[in-house]
């Protein structure tokens, strides 16, 4: 017999919308601005400051997972087709 306590999923859309193909000037500067957080690790630690009142309200162990580059890096990645894809009425 075995226990799982914990499963965690990594799914992630297909493709994500090409510039080209976005059309709309602000949404195509709104994706090139993902681009520009997820290269950057001193952005990406910025982008975690400031939700630092947001922070206080979670649970420690999503604190603690919050504070990680990677952890951020992922949220973002996770975010960017979701608004793209309601910004573009999907």
């Amino acid at each position: 017999m075995a226990w799982v306590e914990k499963v965690k999923l990594n799914t992630q859309p297909l493709a994500c919308p090409e510039d080209s193909l976005l059309g709309d000037a602000p949404l195509a500067e709104l994706s090139a601005y993902f681009d520009e957080l997820l290269a950057d690790d001193q952005k990406v630690q910025q982008l975690g400051a400031s939700l630092s009142d947001l922070a206080r309200k979670l649970p420690s162990d999503v604190l603690k997972e919050l504070e990680t580059p990677q952890y951020l890096r992922s949220l973002l990645e996770q975010a960017r087709p979701m608004l793209l894809d309601r910004l573009m009425g999907k």
